[in-house]
């Protein structure tokens, strides 16, 4: 099919408790703003899971971009390399 699973256990609370509880690898690949990305280190260190916006680590081109920066360049690029398109998704829920 063309679903996919996503887990960000660095980022993600859930996804973090999950990988600890199991032993699962963990990648940081955001870290604080002002972060230098050759300093971040691994994932493992980390007590828990940084979900504010930072810059990119571990992310190849688009390391010290800011978490928006970062995800536009790579959403364009899979653009051009014709992997995938921008596109919004809306969840309605109760208030």
């Amino acid at each position: 099919g063309t679903g996919a699973v996503m887990a960000v256990p660095a980022h993600d609370e859930r996804d973090f408790a999950f990988a600890k509880t199991f032993d699962l690898p963990i990648k940081r690949v955001v870290a604080p703003k002002g972060t230098d990305p050759a300093d971040a280190g691994p994932g493992e260190e980390m007590e828990e899971a940084f979900t504010e916006p930072g810059v990119a680590v571990a992310s190849g081109a688009v390391d010290g971009k800011a978490t928006a920066e970062a995800r536009a360049a790579i959403t364009d690029l899979l653009a051009k390399e014709g992997k995938g398109a921008k596109r919004t998704n809306y969840k309605l829920r109760d208030w």
